[in-house]
């Protein structure tokens, strides 16, 4: 009972452990921003812009999107090509799409965002980050849960631990009232006690790390 008690909430911790490495590792599902370049600047100085945003350590990649390309995806995702004959030149600014890491928290890209949204040549911004607020709120929900699964776990052990001392110490009276009458001191009745208490812990221990480390090696890998 000891080792499944402590063994729990070690193998939840690396469960959660495991699927925040994972959601690290998502960069298809990073957070976006969307920086929309005022509608003539050239093609060279949007290349460049984006090369300069990739070098930047808290950005996984990013995606120039020209006037044209958005346009043709506007044609192919919607029924307004009669509407858009009409217009004498397009009016889509080329856009640079970049990918944060996805390790950030939602605090910190929006700060980011902010921080792009000020540079030159961008005249818009817009944040995608709506699945990393969900991320992070599922998280700290586990993260809670686990906390309330290890207290009660604890107390669950420290209840179970103390009413087994209290039926070895009555299933034992007799034994110990003979070693009082003949001059047993009180350490000298509590010390088996105390090893056989010590002697659960470590095989509790023992057996919590090996079911951790069996239920930690498939997570991990």
């Amino acid at each position: 009972m000891l080792g499944i008690a402590l063994a729990l909430p070690a193998a939840f911790w690396v469960a959660l452990e495991s699927a925040e490495r994972a959601a690290g590792g998502w960069t298809d599902g990073a957070a976006r921003i969307s920086l929309f370049l005022e509608r003539d600047t050239g093609q060279a100085a949007v290349e460049a812009r984006a090369a300069e945003l990739a070098a930047r350590p808290e950005i996984a990649g990013t995606e120039t999107i020209s006037p044209e390309q958005a346009l043709a995806t506007l044609r192919e995702r919607s029924d307004f090509d009669a509407a858009l004959e009409l217009l004498d030149r397009n009016p889509l600014p080329p856009v640079i799409v970049a990918r944060v890491s996805g390790e950030r928290d939602p605090g910190a890209v929006a700060a980011l965002a902010e921080r792009l949204a000020e540079a030159p040549y961008v005249e818009r911004m817009r944040l995608d980050q709506q699945w990393l607020e969900r991320l992070h709120a599922l998280v700290a929900l586990a993260e809670r849960a686990l906390g309330v699964l290890t207290a009660l776990l604890a107390v669950a052990v420290v209840l179970v631990v103390g009413n087994t001392i209290r039926l070895t110490i009555e299933s034992r009276r007799e034994e110990i009232g003979i070693v009082k009458l003949i001059g047993g001191s009180d350490g000298f009745v509590r010390r088996p006690f105390l090893y056989e208490g010590l002697g659960y812990g470590l095989a509790g221990g023992a057996l919590a790390w090996a079911l951790a480390e069996a239920v930690a090696e498939p997570l991990v890998e």
